[in-house]
């Protein structure tokens, strides 16, 4: 029945031409990596008050069956740091923040050197600080607070705050201190309730976690095959919020109509947010992503036009949402999806290739033969063998064919990855850890 009333507010809105075509050309274009696994998660796209699709492929759990619905929330990764950002936003329209007070005077025992205001965090302008040490924040989530921040600051200290989740957990504290409440109920009261966000949770990977949660998921050996994304790290910098695609469509459109805004007429877009331009139109996207998991946003506001998607697949087509959903929104030409090689069995031949090698662009990976398949490190992703000699890489859609050398050990794999919206492109992958040849002595 709510498909039904959807379809009529479409017929009422006065664009319904637009509104078909649009969805099918989503579903058209999805369909056949959906139908190969890989591809899952919802896509939807609202034009002001009217629904112009919403289209639904593969599960939210393969194990058990269990279909997406609206009520299905996603993972959405750094897509958490723009929910903070405007709850701030939210405590400073209500005059409890103030964008040119000193961290500090927020976080009074905070006792590195960082002297940066509230405003340059949460423009992501500011250096990030140290290493904050054990004891730096004297409260019950100080150190919880601590092992999020160094966590994501790993080896990136120099990154600008943009380019690194480090600031997800400093915001939130800036968020809790100022609002005086945990950034679950926050979020709820800022940001969830006043835009009818019925479908979102905080989570920080702690305590019971959030019903109706899809399963987060990745290619395996064999082409319908698909393992469980490794479970992800407990703390704020891995969970956060929870979202079903409606309310990604609510917050989406809040973005459009600056509701929430973003656009600080004084500095960057807030948030994450990224302007592109093209044939003129002002596009807007918005990404967050973990292991096995995305979401994003699409807004077209000379349109008043907003897509949101939510994946619980990590494969080929993901990385390039934005680019494919702006060309099907506008009608561009688009060609086709790449289709992956049929599955071959696994010949011990294909076990030679088990090594150590270097990626350009990536670095080290290592082949390893786990349970009679090959996997690939430090994704731990299962490849599929699709002939003698030849792999697939399913989540890049990259295919590796083996090169041996005179003695027929492998010295190096050819690559040629197949990715939407770009020409192949071919690389090598080389062995580093193979002995030199035994060369045989005079008779």
């Amino acid at each position: 029945m709510r498909y039904l009333v959807l379809v009529l507010i479409w017929i009422a809105a006065g664009s319904p031409a637009f509104a078909q075509t649009l969805g099918e050309r989503v579903r058209t274009y999805f369909e056949p990596v959906a139908a190969s696994r890989d591809f899952s998660g919802i896509i939807a796209a609202r034009q002001g008050d009217a629904l112009m699709a919403y289209e639904a492929f593969g599960l939210a759990d393969f194990e058990a069956g269990t279909e997406l619905s609206p009520r299905t929330r996603f993972e959405t990764g750094s897509l958490t740091r723009a929910l903070v950002i405007a709850t701030l936003l939210e405590l400073e329209a209500d005059n409890r923040l103030d964008r040119a007070a000193a961290v500090r005077d927020l976080i009074p025992e905070l006792t590195t050197d960082f002297t940066a205001n509230v405003g340059a965090v949460i423009s992501g302008t500011a250096p990030l600080p140290g290493v904050i040490l054990p004891g730096d924040l004297r409260d019950a989530r100080g150190d919880t607070f601590i092992a999020w921040f160094n966590h994501a600051l790993g080896d990136e200290g120099l990154l600008p705050a943009e380019q690194s989740d480090a600031w997800l957990p400093l915001l939130t504290l800036m968020a809790e201190r100022a609002g005086g409440g945990r950034m679950e109920l926050l979020a709820t009261m800022e940001v969830f309730a006043p835009l009818g966000m019925t479908g979102s949770a905080f989570y920080r990977g702690s305590g019971q976690a959030p019903t109706r949660l899809a399963e987060r998921y990745r290619p395996a050996a064999l082409p319908l095959e698909l393992t469980r994304a490794p479970a992800l790290d407990a703390g704020l910098i891995h969970r956060g919020w929870l979202a079903s695609v409606d309310d990604l469509l609510a917050f989406g459109t809040a973005l459009s109509s600056r509701r929430i805004d973003f656009f600080d007429d004084t500095g960057p877009v807030l948030g994450g947010l990224v302007q592109t331009v093209v044939e003129g139109e002002a596009v807007y996207v918005l990404e967050g992503e973990v292991s096995g998991g995305r979401a994003g946003l699409l807004i077209l506001p000379s349109r008043e036009l907003v897509v949101a998607w939510a994946l619980n697949l990590d494969s080929y087509p993901a990385d390039a949402m934005a680019q494919i959903l702006t060309r099907l929104v506008r009608n561009d030409p688009i060609e086709s999806l790449p289709v992956r090689r049929a599955a071959y069995p696994f010949e011990d031949g294909h076990f030679d290739a088990v090594g150590r090698y270097l990626m350009p662009g990536y670095g080290a990976l290592e082949l390893r033969s786990e349970n009679s398949e090959l996997v690939l490190y430090p994704s731990a992703e299962i490849l599929t063998p699709v002939g003698p000699d030849r792999l697939v890489w399913r989540s890049q859609n990259t295919e590796l064919v083996y090169r041996r050398r005179a003695d027929g050990a492998v010295e190096h794999l050819a690559a040629t990855r197949h990715l939407p919206l770009t020409l192949p492109e071919s690389f090598d992958i080389v062995r580093t850890d193979l002995p030199e040849p035994i060369s045989e002595g005079p008779n």
